[in-house]
């Protein structure tokens, strides 16, 4: 009788293990923006899909963490979550993908082309906050800043520096992959290298 009720003990105790965990994974899901884009104008015969440019987005890993305000945070997190299931969103030739756990957005490279039907259109400001804070613009050439709209409503930042990613020599580079979190969600003294990847700061 002793054995068995140790026994139950341990089933009790592996059982509430196995919750926890899944309640920790579900919560780290959502502690994180992905987004991924191009990092030129790239001119294509066919539409990138949303499946498409997702598609990419598993495949290419994390370049730099970048750590968020709490507002700024859920301000992106918001966006993406209530464009997920807006079919408009879904129709763009993609340069721009944000994902949160499951929840999915879509972006063009022209600011201008987005719809008016689009939940995006009604939140231009975070538009420009999550390409701000990727680091989007600093793959733009200065005299090319004109082109993005938002640019002319709320300034360029005041940040922006350009950085070619893009070569016409091998190995090409079309696509850059980061991550938002909220800078709560940081250990205090983990490393860059602990982590293989690099730390963007100074950009909130």
């Amino acid at each position: 009788m002793k054995y068995l009720f140790i026994l139950y003990v341990l089933i009790i105790m592996v059982i509430c293990s196995c919750n926890n965990g899944r309640q920790e994974n579900s919560k780290s899901t959502t502690d994180t923006i992905f987004v991924l884009y191009y990092v030129t104008d790239i001119e294509s015969s066919v539409r990138i899909t949303k499946d498409s440019i997702a598609y990419h987005a598993e495949k290419l890993g994390t370049e730099d963490i970048i750590p968020l305000k709490k507002k700024d945070f859920n301000q992106i997190k918001n966006l993406v979550i209530a464009c997920h299931s807006d079919s408009v969103n879904q129709e763009y030739d993609s340069r721009i993908h944000l994902k949160v756990d499951t929840f999915q957005m879509c972006l063009p490279y022209y600011e201008g082309i987005i719809s008016q039907k689009d939940i995006a259109y009604k939140n231009l400001e975070t538009v420009y906050l999550l390409k701000w804070k990727s680091g989007f613009y600093n793959t733009i050439p200065k005299n090319e800043l004109k082109h993005q709209r938002l640019l002319n409503e709320f300034g360029i930042p005041k940040d922006y520096h350009f950085i070619r990613y893009s070569s016409s020599e091998p190995p090409f580079k079309l696509l850059r992959k980061v991550a938002f979190v909220k800078e709560s969600k940081l250990p205090p003294h983990q490393s860059q290298r602990s982590r293989g990847l690099r730390m963007t700061r100074g950009r909130n």
